[in-house]
């Protein structure tokens, strides 16, 4: 099974082969919190990490390794971000979407964060997509976090400490009646705040409606020119209209501690484990080149071909067995093996159009439609 896919909504970069389905050539569309416009999005990138056998072939991901101090790290620790607590767990049935895993527990991608620490550093866990071109779009991420209190699990996207959009859960604040979500946006306000958004507009508990520790849901945020919209479970949460990100980024996962008693605790009295399921991003690539100019010309109003888009599920969830999620990359077999037949090529061009100037994003390609 393939577990890992980007395809390009439109022609393939090597101009051989359609890479998706036909009734997707023109993008796929994500609703926003109107249900009068929609947003489209050229490209996916889709991760299911409960197929995901082999670690040293995490295509898209790198696993993290590295320390920061306890300056640094704004806490009464430092953090050792080390590749060992990023572990692959997948379902021992490599047709199933639960059961037995390889390393009993939940199926799925683990990110440790070891109890105690260790040279004053903790020990913790951090995945980083490879891609940097990514900016508006929608993010989503499947996970399970950990019940054991002292650490902070988060899904971003980053390009730099004021150009940050996290979802941050906190394990010590957890309790029988209360489960937050820190929605928060970085930017040059919070970093000059020594790098704490609290307090900014663009920093939002949210009280969850259940408890993220005792099962997955699917946790997302679109980026518009606009406004950043975050969901959980599919149901919209809020809106923020400030502090936007305006350069491409990546997407990130981590798990960690500092000690700081004021935002992750900790460290652990035992080692703690956040679960990932999927990672899911539909989104326009900020990389200028004859791909727009191919999707204009392919897919102007009027053309027989603009309405060959694919609607991303609201709950992609919804219909299947326990376990299981709606990708695209799993529903086409064919564009599946062809993505990954191409996939050496494509990343020479990748490589070789970032060594150009800095990318602009085309103002029709902004993340915004008409229905």
């Amino acid at each position: 099974m393939m577990t890992f896919a980007r395809v390009l909504g439109v022609l393939s970069v090597v101009a051989l082969i359609h890479l998706s389905s036909a009734t997707c050539d023109c993008g796929y569309t994500v609703n926003t919190t109107s249900d009068s416009s929609f947003a489209l999005f050229m490209y996916l990138f889709e991760t299911d990490f409960v197929h995901m056998y082999d670690v040293t072939r995490w295509i898209g991901w790198r696993r993290q390794e590295y320390n920061v101090s306890f300056d640094l790290a704004h806490g009464t620790f430092g953090m050792a971000k080390k590749i060992s607590n990023v572990i692959a767990n997948p379902v021992n049935n490599h047709s199933a979407w639960s059961g037995e895993t390889e390393n009993g527990g939940d199926a799925g991608l683990q990110l440790w964060v070891r109890a105690g620490n260790h040279g004053n550093l903790i020990s913790s866990a951090e995945m980083s997509a490879v891609d940097r071109d990514m900016l508006y779009g929608s993010y989503r991420v499947s996970m399970k976090m950990t019940g054991t209190a002292g650490t902070c699990g988060a899904f971003f996207w980053f390009h730099n400490n004021s150009q940050e959009i996290d979802l941050e859960m906190l394990s010590r604040q957890f309790n029988a009646t209360h489960h937050p979500i820190n929605l928060v946006i970085h930017t040059p306000l919070s970093a000059s705040n020594n790098y704490d958004a609290n307090g900014t507009p663009t920093f939002r508990p949210y009280s969850l409606p259940f408890d993220p520790t005792l099962d997955f849901h699917e946790y997302r945020f679109d980026v518009l020119p606009d406004r950043i919209s975050f969901y959980a479970d599919g149901n919209w949460l809020h809106d923020m209209t400030e502090g936007i990100p305006t350069q491409a980024g990546h997407i990130m996962l981590n798990h960690w501690s500092t000690g700081n008693p004021l935002w992750s605790g900790g460290p652990p009295n035992e080692d703690a484990v956040m679960t990932v399921r999927y990672v899911k991003a539909y989104f326009n690539s900020t990389i200028w080149d004859n791909r727009y100019a191919r999707y204009r010309e392919r897919c102007a109003p009027g053309t027989a071909a603009r309405n060959l888009t694919c609607a991303v599920p609201l709950k992609g969830w919804e219909g299947y067995e326990p376990g299981r999620s709606y990708f695209f990359t799993q529903e086409d077999v064919v564009a599946i093996q062809v993505v990954s037949a191409v996939w050496a090529i494509y990343e020479a061009f990748r490589v070789a159009h970032k060594m150009s100037s800095d990318p602009v994003v085309p103002e029709f390609m902004q993340g915004l439609g008409d229905q």
